[in-house]
């Protein structure tokens, strides 16, 4: 697996959050990251104060609600 960090200066990042705190009710998503052989975004998810886990969104996810 090929991954890649998403940093904040990235203008998709704001989409890729977007799209995991509608997916998931979360309320915080930190550590992003893209796996470039899969298509997939993986992050972890918070609701309050809550871990939700590491979770995982396709590419083709991201694009569509965009």
């Amino acid at each position: 697996m090929a991954t890649k960090p998403i940093k904040s200066t990235n203008p998709i990042k704001q989409k890729i959050v977007k799209t995991f705190k509608d997916k998931f009710g979360a309320t915080k998503i930190t550590s992003v990251v893209f796996d470039d052989k899969a298509k997939i975004y993986y992050a972890n998810c918070f609701r309050k104060f809550m871990w939700l886990g590491g979770q995982q969104v396709n590419e083709s996810e991201i694009e569509e609600r965009a």
